[in-house]
């Protein structure tokens, strides 16, 4: 995959909102971005990835992240990733990680709700 992107946002920069076009993935590779995802303020940090959920989701962003102290991303066409993931293993393995933690940050948002 040779035309990934790096990029530095500033502090409280916009990386993506929700309604925009889905043409990106971003891995963290220094700082840390944030988002509210119902109820809670959810922080990813370095080796994390986000933007994954519109593998699934569509053509569009479902939510927004920003960079509230600036925050250095790599930015991979979800075009191209989609198709190096079934070419490489451990490429699978770290998107298989991230949605783990995706899930379990949703199944925590949920419970939250039903007992509220």
């Amino acid at each position: 995959m040779g035309v990934a992107e790096s990029r530095k946002f500033e502090p409280n920069q916009s990386i993506y909102n929700a309604g925009d076009p889905a043409e990106f993935i971003y891995f963290i590779q220094e700082g840390t971005v944030e988002a509210n995802i119902g109820p809670r303020n959810v922080s990813l940090s370095k080796g994390q990835i986000l933007g994954h959920g519109s593998l699934l989701q569509g053509e569009y962003r479902v939510d927004t992240f920003a960079g509230p102290n600036g925050c250095a991303l790599l930015l991979l066409p979800m075009d191209e990733l989609k198709g190096e993931i079934g070419r490489s293993p451990p490429l699978a393995q770290l998107f298989i990680q991230n949605l783990l933690i995706a899930i379990e940050i949703s199944g925590d948002i949920i419970l939250d709700q039903s007992s509220g």
